[in-house]
């Protein structure tokens, strides 16, 4: 199953809005669950994922705040380092993946279980999704998916 998750922003966005909608519900009980499983969130060591998180303010969110807070309270934030091959770059640019998602696989593909949680459409376009899952194998998960995953 996995004890490591890489979160795009996406995630904590969704996290902070005061709607009830399904979604941000999904990805509240997701952060929640990473908290209380003993759950490990990988970010970059160069930490571009971490500043494009702060862009958020995700760190003054009551919620985001203190789940990062204890995460890494408790040595849960693992930094590790990830650089995508040209040819994985050049396959998705082909594709038109956003490369400012790069960071999220780069560090996707380094971690043991090689799960990356996000709900952005760019994962979504058919042979984005192939080439990350086939190609890649990075794990790409919904919050949902995640989150009942650790039930």
């Amino acid at each position: 199953m996995g004890n490591d998750y890489v979160l795009d922003t996406y995630v904590f966005v969704h996290s902070m809005s005061k709607s009830d909608s399904d979604y941000d519900l999904d990805c509240v009980g997701l952060l929640w669950n990473i908290k209380e499983k003993n759950k490990v969130i990988c970010i970059d060591i160069e930490g571009e994922i971490l500043q494009e998180y702060k862009k958020h303010d995700f760190y003054k969110d009551r919620f985001t705040g203190e789940i990062w807070r204890i995460m890494e309270g408790t040595n849960r934030i693992k930094r590790i380092y990830g650089k995508l091959s040209n040819k994985n770059k050049e396959n998705l640019i082909k594709r038109k993946f956003d490369s400012d998602d790069f960071k999220f696989l780069a560090v996707a593909n380094r971690t043991p279980s090689k799960k990356l949680v996000s709900g952005d459409s760019d994962y979504d376009e058919e042979n984005v999704h192939e080439y990350i899952c086939k190609k890649m194998r990075i794990v790409l998960q919904k919050p949902i998916d995640a989150l009942n995953e650790m039930k």
